[in-house]
């Protein structure tokens, strides 16, 4: 038995080895463990990708704009528009209580009498007829024409009807221009990230990267050397 089996002795008592009663040993099992293949690190330059993809950086750190001057800027824009409310106020000159109170009273009375559905019926129906083939530069030159004389007839309701279209006009020019998230105000020399693609100007970018370097829109980690110059 002892050349069959493994024996071993243990506390005084000989004993047979469990595995030895297995033809073959543990590799009968089927439980045989191998060496795999290793795995290799490979770094990956996802710079030299995006610049073959995308071109080359177009800015760096040198064109971020600091914004360590805020507080001194927003004051200054402040007096600013104090200073242009109180020049408009000089400017124009003051109103007598009674022909203000006259003019009210003139304005109520047309209103009462005058349907105004009717009126903005009929002026819209001249102004398209007017204004078929008309360029843009014509209806502005229409307009301030419109302003310079309601304001020089001294007639209240003729000042408000021209304002009125001016807003209107200026309205359906500023919904054909597409405007800058950051300053509302159409793009100056737009740029887009090439991390989240959110188009801005280029100054609002780099006032924004100058405090965190974040996209202003979703909040994405945005870099100078992630930015490129696109044309709308």
């Amino acid at each position: 038995m002892s050349e069959a089996f493994e024996e071993y002795t243990w506390a005084g008592q000989t004993r047979v080895r469990a595995t030895a009663l297995f033809e073959g040993g543990m590799g009968s099992l089927g439980s045989v463990s191998r060496s795999g293949q290793e795995d290799i690190d490979d770094d990956l330059n996802v710079e030299d990708d995006e610049e073959d993809e995308y071109g080359g950086a177009q800015f760096t750190e040198r064109d971020v704009v600091m914004n360590d001057l805020d507080n001194d800027g927003d004051e200054l824009r402040e007096i600013v528009l104090e200073s242009s409310a109180a020049v408009q106020r000089a400017v124009s000159p003051p109103v007598p209580p009674e022909q203000r109170d006259r003019i009210d009273r003139d304005v109520d009375i047309e209103d009462e009498n005058v349907d105004p559905g009717g009126v903005d019926d009929e002026v819209d129906e001249d102004e398209e007829i007017d204004l078929e083939g008309v360029d843009e530069e014509d209806e502005e030159s229409r307009m301030e024409a419109m302003l310079s004389s309601a304001f020089a007839s001294g007639d209240t309701r003729l000042v408000i009807e021209a304002l009125r279209s001016k807003i209107k006009h200026l309205e359906s020019i500023n919904k054909n221009v597409p405007s800058c998230l950051i300053c509302l105000e159409p793009y100056t020399i737009p740029l887009t990230s090439i991390v989240c693609w959110h188009v801005h100007c280029e100054n609002c970018w780099m006032k924004t990267l100058g405090s965190k370097k974040l996209c202003p829109q979703c909040q994405k980690i945005t870099l100078p050397k992630d930015l490129r110059r696109i044309y709308l």
